[in-house]
């Protein structure tokens, strides 16, 4: 009941469910509780909350003696993801270089967290580790070496060259290499939940977004669409369904000045407020380094104010 909760976006009572675990006499619970509570504050952009609670799992996961023994390497990656969303690189670097060091579980469990590590050496700007790095996934990935480990988990791989080619502003390359990840994701099912998905839509959106000098358009608001679909989970992802819904506001807004848009300029006015509206409800609380906030509510005042004026006349 506590995930459909937060999948539908009813935060209080995921919270109130999520403490409950916290308040179990089984520690290893209690830091799943943490994990959960985590996530709901990166989904409302409170990221340094999400961090205090991740940490407290951490911290947790010393004093149990039956936990899976990569269950710190997985918090300090989602530890590693916060940093980086604060813009800690250092900080992110060196939790991400710590959940390296644990135990591998799952397969596509210590990918990402290789994944991650790399993407932020990166964005840090140290090119000659970056492809070292990315390197050593390929290898880790090819299925020679690790026959077990499923081919599709090779979009881990090309994602992040898409992202190599982004930093260096090579859009067409970017937007390649992110649709060879995405081609690797297996056929959507309505029963099922994919925990790893969202970036892929994600970064491809911002391909083509960047490529048009950071206005969206139609293959970029497809693919935002799509990390908002009830099959896509947010567990680790809360931040990118969030600002999906900013993007989608920016598309639409656009599209009013669009006169080769299909939809009526009052139609598409209606879209970019609800996109709005929606982002500020889940970000309403977020935290003041997100400015995307303040420009959502300046946009929003404006379009309403527009929609009525028109609808006064």
């Amino acid at each position: 009941m506590a995930f459909n909760y937060f999948m539908q976006d009813d935060f209080a009572n995921a919270e109130k469910t999520f403490n409950k675990l916290t308040e179990s006499d089984d520690k290893s619970t209690q830091a799943s509780g943490y994990r959960r509570l985590a996530a709901v504050s990166l989904s409302r952009g409170r990221i340094e909350e999400a961090k205090e609670r991740i940490r407290r799992a951490l911290e947790l996961d010393k004093s149990v003696e039956r936990a899976p023994r990569y269950a710190e390497g997985d918090h300090r990656l989602f530890l590693a993801y916060l940093e980086r969303l604060s813009g800690r690189l250092p900080e992110a670097l060196k939790e991400a270089e710590l959940a390296c060091g644990s135990p591998e579980g799952p397969p596509l469990t210590y990918v990402q967290r290789m994944y991650l590590r790399a993407l932020i050496t990166l964005e840090m700007n140290r090119f000659e580790e970056f492809e070292k790095q990315a390197g050593e996934i390929k290898k880790y990935l090819d299925p020679d070496r690790s026959p077990d480990i499923p081919p599709k988990f090779m979009r881990l791989y090309y994602n992040l060259l898409g992202h190599r080619e982004l930093q260096k502003a090579d859009y067409q390359e970017a937007i390649r290499y992110f649709w060879k990840a995405l081609d690797l994701i297996s056929v959507f099912s309505s029963n099922s939940v994919d925990g790893d998905h969202a970036k892929y839509f994600y970064d491809l959106a911002e391909a083509y977004r960047l490529r048009r000098d950071g206005i969206p358009d139609e293959p970029a608001r497809s693919m935002y669409e799509k990390v908002v679909l009830p099959t896509i989970s947010r567990m680790s992802s809360g931040d990118l369904y969030a600002r999906s819904f900013y993007w989608m506001g920016h598309f639409w807004e656009h599209s009013t000045s669009n006169p080769g848009s299909p939809a009526p300029a009052q139609e598409r006015r209606i879209k970019a407020i609800e996109n709005y509206r929606k982002f500020l409800d889940l970000w309403k609380d977020a935290d003041p380094i997100f400015t995307e906030v303040e420009d959502a509510k300046a946009r929003l005042a404006r379009l309403e104010a527009q929609a009525g004026s028109l609808a006064s006349r």
